[in-house]
């Protein structure tokens, strides 16, 4: 996991000094179209190389049937508390890096004002960089972790990009913390639906887990229309 997120941040950095610097950072529609279309030629690339079936992933954290300890008849399992604790300590160093670092008040700079950060003498191309690495390390991280929960294929990780933008967007596209808790709320409301909907309302026992994705998606929509910068955003 550790060597792909290291793979991830060199290719991610090629990727933004190739293809997105070019463009405008202050337009932000052509670089989210080049971003999508060049996920899907990675896609492509790996279901070429490894194939389109469904394939296993095995957890870095014990995972037999008896690794779990139980509290207040609650069972918590080891692979479930590594992950946390994994994505604790992550949110922790991009906390850091954003606030306690020069490179990290660099970057918040260009992310507030790029013109302005450009005039006081932020180097814009080389701090955006570094966000890119930082994503693609971080991300390959959490792909490196989720990828046991689920079957792993080219685009698993489509349907956990929704929830993570449905997650971002309810926090708050500029706050950590909100993010993090948007998350929590995000998977609190869209675990118990799909049963309950399923199981109790007539006519809909067909429903699958594709109705979360439909949960994720209301929600954004209501964040967008209701409070457009998210709970905790500015």
């Amino acid at each position: 996991i550790l060597l792909g997120a290291a793979v991830m941040a060199v290719l991610a950095s090629g990727i933004e000094r190739v293809l997105i610097r070019p463009f405008d950072p202050a337009n932000h529609l052509p670089v989210v179209l080049v971003t999508f279309g060049v996920a899907y030629i990675l896609q492509a690339v790996a279901a070429w190389k490894f194939g389109t079936e469904f394939k296993s992933f095995p957890s870095p954290f014990p995972s037999g049937p008896n690794d779990h300890i139980e509290i207040a008849g609650a069972r918590l399992r080891y692979e479930r508390l590594g992950v946390v604790l994994v994505l604790m300590i992550m949110v922790g160093l991009v906390h850091l890096i954003l606030n306690k670092t020069k490179i990290g008040l660099a970057f918040r700079a260009v992310s507030s004002n790029t013109e302005s950060a450009r005039l006081v003498g932020v180097r814009t191309g080389r701090t955006l960089n570094f966000g890119w690495v930082l994503a693609a390390m971080f991300g390959g991280v959490a792909g490196g972790l989720v990828a046991h929960f689920t079957q792993l294929d080219s685009g698993f990780m489509d349907k956990i990009l929704i929830f993570s933008f449905a997650a971002a967007t309810l926090g708050g596209l500029d706050s950590i913390n909100g993010a993090v808790i948007g998350g929590l709320i995000i998977g609190l409301v869209e675990s118990p639906v799909q049963p309950m909907v399923r199981d109790y309302v007539p006519g809909f026992g067909f429903l699958t887990s594709d109705l979360a994705l439909l949960v994720a998606f209301l929600l954004i929509l209501a964040v967008l229309l209701v409070k457009p910068a998210g709970l905790f955003g500015t």
